[in-house]
């Protein structure tokens, strides 16, 4: 298992071998591991998907299959091809013939625009905090990213009373544990 972090830090976990890399032989390296099938784990930085994604969590990318991306996933992209950006799927566009994603983080204004299938190294599928997992496939979870969608493509002017509701549901024990 390789573990990948945000400040450009390689790990073998076999071997305790630490390498730093640059930002773009991060993303190089990361492109080649999710390119041969295999898994990587980042250990996210910075606050824009916050309550689902903090700063610290260790987040499991699985290799994408063009078939799986689906709304409310959160996937790793290059962006400009300068960094990676974990974000939220929030809209699927066919253009000429091929697919892009617009991709938003949940706690982010603006979108990250029109995100080609070549850009798309990888998916989220759990999340490390606390010693606690949390899958991709947890009902829960799912729930909570498809309400996202939903809250991010809603007019800014009338999120108002969603923002209420949140407010509502962090309450909640049963989503506590992803919300709070």
């Amino acid at each position: 298992m390789i573990i990948l972090f945000e400040t450009c830090t390689l790990k073998r976990m076999e071997k305790n071998k630490i390498i730093n890399l640059d930002t773009e032989n991060f993303i190089d390296l990361s492109s080649e591991i999710l390119g041969a099938g295999k898994q990587i784990r980042v250990n996210a930085s910075g606050n824009s998907m916050y309550p689902m994604i903090r700063e610290g969590d260790l987040l499991l990318i699985q290799p994408i299959m063009e078939v799986c991306v689906r709304l409310g996933e959160v996937i790793l992209f290059k962006k400009s091809n300068v960094r990676l950006l974990a974000h939220r799927v929030i809209k699927k566009i066919r253009r000429r013939g091929s697919i892009c994603y617009v991709t938003q983080g949940d706690h982010t204004s603006i979108n990250d625009g029109c995100i080609p299938l070549a850009d798309i190294l990888g998916v989220v599928k759990s999340i490390e905090r606390d010693g606690r997992t949390i899958k991709s496939t947890n009902l829960v979870y799912q729930t909570l990213g498809k309400l996202m969608v939903f809250y991010l493509r809603t007019d800014p002017n009338k999120r108002r009373l969603l923002n209420k509701l949140s407010h509502l549901l962090k309450k909640l024990p049963l989503l506590s544990r992803y919300l709070c």
